[in-house]
């Protein structure tokens, strides 16, 4: 039974995990021209058209990842416009069509490589390659992990979680493929990158306890790494705003101590829902029917055959599982809808806190632990075929216990609410021949209509300052904004750009300082001031009753 081939293996976890993919989302996710399950959410929407954006930038350009005009001082980083696959289809962006989006297969890439390295990784625990691959589907079908499928993308990677544990639990160190794990999640997301870090100091570490490395060579591949990784972050444009950006939620996003046996409401059949607080659903952690009922004859296993791992190798993961628990609950410990207790923080944390806001993820690698420590306990029992038999009906348990959200995803991907684009006015044709910026008077997060105004700026080569974005420059905002408000009092408007009014004080100033080439109204329920526009050569005119008229008191 364990002589399965091992590149058969391989085929069937690779199988599985594209059909898993086709159940959850419908497959239609894959054409690349379909973007109304984007364009409909505001998330997924920043993810589509900051690439949108970016694959018009200059090629060569610093940082690499830079986006100029998609607001502020912003990088493809800052829309999670995963960009591991941005740059590379920029690259071919000549090749093309539009629209073009690659989320999709994002997805289904994330769904293979999530099988893979859950095989890989349990392949060190067990030479029996049916019960590993039996095994890696609880990882490939973890609610955490199709959790992520609702909206962040990026951060469906878990892969390098995986990965990260897969070097882990190797018996050699290898600098080289830390690099190359460390640098693709640098291209993938913040989060992700943050945990597949602390697991590899945590390897280190390890090494050192191991005499697999000396003490000198741990320092210095600590700094080479930690200098290595700054560097590539500055090249994808981690750095470009500065440190502008202030955030709070550390203590609201966070993990609640309901958090595995939580089903969140539609995860589960059999387990009840906990009341919970606002911020908890990016705390989620429910590990799953199938894993909650294996946890007992896991448990039973370590106690009564003394299962053991090496010290060397145990102590340090555990040790760093325990600050990510830590980190994760936050100072603010939850318990349902219940504050247990509460300890302030030093001053010297807010710099991480506030950057790494959404503290109940880091819970992730702790929770494909707790599947690791699991599973190989049950791999452990004397009667494999019965092992086997188990797992697998529990994991067919688990299936139908949520295969409630086989239906509600499908229908998200496949039958999403069609994308209405607000602005339907053929007027709209003149304006982008007419202006190569569009400013928000005044720019603020996530403006009214902002998915139809970024659209329409990006498809007419025309910058925005403003939008939806993961992270902002509030100086350089800041600074616009007061430069807005100088350029509006003292009428010196730029004739090359498009202004959308939103300020009711800014827009009455505007009102009544019009010049007589310049047009001022609403097109489609959008305040707008058009300089220049009656000069304008390759405009139609045909289409200017479209404008509302405002009353005009000078």
């Amino acid at each position: 039974m364990s002589d399965i081939n091992k590149n058969i293996q391989l085929i069937f976890s690779i199988l599985f995990a594209i059909i898993a993919f086709v159940l959850f989302t419908g497959g239609t996710i894959l054409n690349p021209s379909y973007t109304d399950w984007l364009l409909t959410e505001k998330d997924p929407a920043q993810h589509y058209l900051g690439w949108e954006f970016f694959r018009n930038s200059p090629l060569f350009q610093w940082p690499l990842g830079s986006n100029p005009d998609n607001g502020l001082e912003s990088s493809i980083v800052f829309t999670d416009s995963i960009p591991l696959f941005a740059f590379f289809f920029k690259a071919i962006n000549f090749m093309l069509p539009y629209p073009f989006q690659y989320q999709g297969l994002w997805v289904m890439t994330c769904f293979i490589l999530q099988s893979i390295f859950a095989l890989k990784l349990l392949g060190l625990f067990t030479t029996n390659r049916i019960m590993s691959l039996v095994g890696s589907l609880f990882f490939l079908l973890s609610p955490i992990y199709l959790f992520r499928s609702g909206g962040h993308y990026a951060l469906m990677a878990h892969w390098v979680i995986l990965a990260s544990l897969y070097l882990y639990f190797s018996v050699k160190f290898s600098i080289k493929r830390w690099l190359l794990l460390i640098t693709i999640t640098a291209l993938i997301h913040a989060y992700l990158l943050m945990m597949v870090l602390i697991v590899w100091g945590t390897d280190l570490i390890q090494r050192c306890f191991l005499k697999q490395i000396s003490l000198t060579k741990f320092c210095l591949l600590f700094l080479f790494v930690g200098l290595y990784t700054a560097f590539i972050m500055w090249g994808i444009g981690y750095f470009i705003l500065g440190s502008g950006d202030v955030r709070l939620g550390y203590d609201h996003y966070n993990m609640n101590l309901y958090s595995l046996i939580d089903s969140n409401r539609v995860w589960s059949k059999t387990i009840p829902d906990f009341e919970e607080t606002p911020g908890d659903s990016e705390g989620f952690n429910f590990l799953g029917i199938g894993m909650i009922v294996l946890i007992i004859p896991a448990v039973l296993q370590f106690f009564t055959r003394n299962l053991s791992f090496p010290k060397a190798k145990l102590i340090p993961i555990l040790i760093s599982s325990l600050v990510l628990f830590i980190y994760a609950i936050s100072n603010k410990i939850i318990l349902g809808t219940t504050e247990v207790f509460a300890y302030p923080l030093p001053e010297f944390t807010n710099s991480i806190t506030q950057t790494f806001r959404v503290s109940g993820r880091f819970f992730w690698p702790v929770y494909y632990l707790i599947y690791l420590f699991v599973l190989n306990a049950i791999f452990k029992y004397k009667f494999t075929k019965a092992s086997v038999s188990i797992c697998l009906a529990l994991l067919l348990f688990q299936i139908w216990d949520s295969n409630r959200l086989s239906y509600m995803y499908k229908k998200r991907f496949m039958q999403p609410k069609p994308f209405i684009n607000v602005l339907k006015s053929p007027i709209w044709d003149d304006i982008a021949h007419k202006y190569s910026k569009i400013i928000y008077v005044l720019p603020h997060k996530s403006p009214k209509n902002w998915v139809s105004i970024s659209q329409f700026a990006m498809e007419n080569n025309m910058s925005v300052n403003a939008g939806y974005f993961a992270r902002i420059n509030q100086n350089a905002q800041i600074k616009n904004k007061i430069e807005i408000i100088k350029n509006i009092n003292n009428n010196t408007i730029n004739p090359n750009v498009l202004y959308i009014f939103y300020d009711n004080y800014l827009w009455n100033i505007a009102i009544n300082q019009l010049k007589n080439n310049d047009i001022i109204g609403s097109i489609d329920g959008i305040k707008v001031l058009l300089p220049d526009y009656k000069k304008c050569e390759n405009c139609q005119f045909k289409h200017q009753n479209n404008i509302k008229p405002v009353n005009i008191n000078k």
